[in-house]
């Protein structure tokens, strides 16, 4: 689970600051964040089976998430110096914030089959709900860029 959601962190965190030069900032978080939950292989896609047969497991998995923030709040400052470490761990918070509502809502909507009691199969886009769970936050992290918008390529 902590390789997943580590991997996540670290993907997430290079496609932010790799992103193209003319994006906004809101745009390059949401897509590198929506883009981790996507199809990423049969590793991440055998331990996501693993984690969906345990509720204990789900629970855990869903509070990895916050393993985005730190990474990620390194991100933003790396792509826009003219942001405040504070101001980027916030911002980092409520995307971690918004992803894990998102997970958890989809978890919250799985279904269990009747010829396997205990294990629970997810239904829906999860990139589609972390997507509209994260489209909120795209001003506030657009506005953080417009305080100093020399000091951040993304605008």
């Amino acid at each position: 689970m902590a390789a997943v959601t580590g991997d996540r962190a670290a993907h997430i965190a290079a496609a932010v600051t790799a992103g193209p030069t003319g994006r906004r900032l809101g745009e390059v978080v949401i897509d590198a964040v929506v883009a981790s939950y996507g199809d990423a292989g049969p590793q991440p896609r055998d331990a996501m089976v693993m984690i969906a047969a345990s509720s204990v497991l789900r629970a855990c998995y869903v509070d990895t998430i916050t393993a985005i923030e730190g990474p990620l709040a390194e991100a933003i400052v790396e792509r826009c110096p003219g942001i405040g470490r504070l101001t980027a761990e916030v911002l980092s918070a409520s995307v971690g914030a918004a992803a894990r509502t998102a997970l958890r809502h989809w978890l919250q909507a799985a279904s269990e089959p009747p010829s396997m009691p205990g294990f629970v199969v997810p239904s829906g886009s999860l990139p589609d709900l972390v997507r509209a769970a994260l489209t909120p936050l795209a001003p506030a992290l657009d506005d953080a860029t417009t305080t100093r918008p020399a000091q951040c390529p993304a605008t």
